[in-house]
């Protein structure tokens, strides 16, 4: 009687893992589209904050100048 219960149990599993694996494989899937736009954002990000940096760079000199031409 168990081993009728343990091979329906398995039956049952071998039924569901085709399932399983295609949801696992989807998943992994939207995840990695995911990935992809957080690294695209990331760099985008990263060139804005490099452009400001610059930005700031050149003003603060501009200031320096300023004061000194002023001085």
């Amino acid at each position: 009687m168990q081993l009728a219960h343990y091979l329906n149990g398995f039956i049952e599993r071998i039924v569901e893992l085709p399932n399983e694996a295609s949801r696992h494989k989807m998943e992994a899937e939207m995840l990695k589209i995911a990935k992809d736009k957080m690294s695209k954002a990331i760099g985008k990000a990263s060139i804005r904050a490099d452009a400001i940096e610059r930005k700031a760079q050149d003003v603060e000199a501009a200031l320096k100048k300023s004061g000194e031409e002023n001085s």
